[in-house]
């Protein structure tokens, strides 16, 4: 269904150069039949999901057929960029993504040290760490985002008093809970993830700990601490960015200021592969 609407959507506009993101593949594989039989180029956003998760790594074989053909494949982070190129597909790398995330309100939070964990309660994420790590730090505050109803029973009835599930918050009030937040955590149990809820505390200007893996260690250098996922070394960190606060506060707003040239200096580059493209 959403393939006919798509297909009636490109048809009607007709443009002659066409973004698609990526998974679903099969979003990609619509706009590549429009391409064909129009004259248009298109561009696939491919995802760190496309080759992680099980419902999309079984099309594989069908995006790369589709990247082949694509005028250019964005991806975000070297390792999936070296897969791609060799399958003779045009890349580039996009992984310092700025965002423009701001709130003017405030979030009522309690006294003390305030952590804010990003959190979906998806199957990748260690929650259960994160929650035993509370336990053993009365004093800390912790507000953990995400639907409740897509948390288990063990978990949501299970955190300590000092635990607060924040529920799907609107975008306001969520970039005002990690805008008051002291420190950020955002953690995935799989390698070459990216994530976002890191890019928005980045945007904001908050210390961060994320997890060990070497594309967060990259992205992420500064005003952050990399943990292996477990509620000894979340512990750790915690103390250390109280205890150093103003050193990670002042490396995040500093990488921040990267991210911001790096991203114009590549952007200019891509519109210019673009175009070579597109006119060639």
């Amino acid at each position: 269904m959403e393939s006919f609407r798509t297909m009636k959507i490109l048809g009607k506009e007709k443009p002659d150069v066409v973004f698609v993101q990526n998974p679903p593949v099969f979003a990609v594989l619509t706009v590549w039949l429009y391409c064909r039989f129009n004259r248009a180029r298109y561009v696939v956003d491919t995802h760190s999901g496309a080759f992680t998760y099980k419902r999309w790594a079984s099309f594989l074989w069908l995006y790369r057929f589709l990247a082949r053909r694509a005028t250019m494949n964005i991806l975000h982070n070297e390792a999936l960029s070296m897969r791609v190129a060799a399958w003779d597909a045009p890349t580039i790398v996009l992984d310092r993504v700025p965002f423009n995330f701001e709130s003017d309100r405030s979030f009522n939070f309690g006294r003390g040290f305030n952590v804010v964990v990003v959190n979906t309660f998806g199957a990748d994420e260690p929650t259960g760490e994160v929650l035993e790590a509370a336990r053993r730090m009365p004093f800390v505050n912790f507000y953990v985002t995400g639907p409740i109803s897509q948390a288990s029973y063990v978990l949501a009835t299970g955190a300590p008093n000092n635990v607060t599930f924040t529920d799907y918050l609107p975008d306001a009030d969520y970039a005002a809970l990690l805008k008051g937040s002291n420190v950020v955590i955002c953690l995935t149990n799989h390698d070459d993830t990216m994530q976002h809820g890191a890019l928005e505390a980045l945007a904001l200007g908050r210390p961060l700990i994320t997890s060990n893996w070497p594309l967060l260690q990259r992205t992420f250098a500064k005003g952050t601490i990399h943990v292996d996922n477990t509620s000894t070394s979340l512990i750790r960190a915690i103390e250390h960015i109280r205890a150093n606060y103003s050193h990670y506060e002042d490396g995040i707003i500093t990488l921040r200021e990267e991210f911001r040239a790096s991203w114009s200096e590549r952007v200019s580059r891509l519109l210019a592969l673009l175009e070579k493209r597109v006119d060639g």
